[in-house]
């Protein structure tokens, strides 16, 4: 694994740039990463739901509480808005949500999972989290006789296909939940098959503000897909902009608010970079919308393989949620 040079033994190439406009884009791309963190799951203590052809079937649930942005997209996507009772405040927000306007008619949303008391009330009958979910209240959630159901959080996309089978599974949407796979293997092989001989050019994917996605995230796994080569092979991390004038990449992944910002500073001077700009609901979801998210980095990274031939002009396509 190639290992990068620690910020202190980078050469500076900042003597082009002022002092204001290094601490205004500093500035900026800190407040745009607070956002981002994740508490660290109990990975030790997790365990995913697996379910087999095998398991006895329970009844279909009808009052169904989502406790995540993965498991929102995909309980709405198997079963509708109907059986939903609540979702994570997330799948509301268009920057994260792909399906927000779907989000917005469930019932009831629930925001930072701090207490049991308030899911129980609820009254659901089956609730889906994965692991960055509290594990201590969904525990309890369970000890109060409610069903949970454990999702893997996805890092590949093979983790977002056995999380859709299974759940499709246990809400009696297998068929469904094999076409959503069934699709995504489609859009993946036809654009392989479409940049087959385009280079493969060098990524930096800034998710939000300086945090960089490294090779332990599902954005790695996009970028790979997609024929690019990521710049942070190792985990994800805060990242200087010593180090991204350093790996110079060929393009740089930032989100739309900070577009304008890179574009209009010294920064952008010096970095020879193209600048693409997306959302987390465009990049990374961890749903049955990865079809239109590989799309959507095979054309950042090889416009003029699409300039060419577009493989869906023309074709519709059912990707929300």
């Amino acid at each position: 694994m190639t290992r990068l040079p620690s910020p202190a033994s980078i050469p500076s190439p900042f003597c082009t740039l002022t002092r204001p406009a290094l601490l205004s884009l500093a500035a900026g791309l800190f407040l745009l990463g607070i956002v981002n963190a994740r508490s660290v799951p109990l990975l030790d203590q997790y365990e995913p739901t697996v379910l087999s052809f095998d398991t006895v079937p329970l009844p279909p649930p009808r009052r169904i509480i989502s406790l995540s942005l993965e498991s929102d997209a995909l309980c709405l996507g198997l079963v509708g808005d109907t059986a939903v009772l609540a979702v994570s405040s997330l799948s509301r927000d268009s920057n994260y949500s792909n399906f927000y306007e779907l989000a917005r008619r469930v019932p009831h949303q629930v925001g930072r999972l701090e207490s049991a008391e308030p899911i129980v009330l609820l009254g659901g009958d089956l609730v889906v989290v994965n692991e960055f979910n509290n594990f201590a209240v969904t525990n309890l959630i369970e000890s109060a006789g409610i069903e949970v159901f454990r999702l893997r959080f996805p890092r590949h996309i093979s983790d977002i296909e056995a999380n859709i089978l299974n759940l499709g599974r246990r809400l009696h949407r297998a068929g469904k939940a094999h076409r959503f796979i069934a699709r995504i293997e489609e859009t993946r092989r036809r654009l392989k098959n479409l940049t087959a001989d385009s280079p493969s050019p060098r990524v930096l994917y800034l998710s939000g503000g300086f945090w960089a996605e490294g090779i332990d995230s599902l954005a790695n796994e996009f970028i790979t897909a997609a024929g690019g080569q990521n710049v942070l092979q190792e985990p994800s991390r805060f990242v200087s902009l010593e180090e991204i004038l350093f790996w110079n990449p060929d393009v740089l992944v930032v989100r739309p608010g900070l577009l304008s910002t890179v574009n209009a500073s010294s920064f952008r001077k010096t970095l020879k970079a193209r600048i693409v700009s997306g959302t987390w609901a465009e990049l990374q979801p961890g749903t049955q919308a990865a079809g239109r998210a590989l799309e959507r980095w095979f054309r950042i990274l090889h416009p003029e393989a699409f300039e060419k031939r577009d493989p869906f002009a023309g074709t519709a396509r059912d990707h929300l949620p």
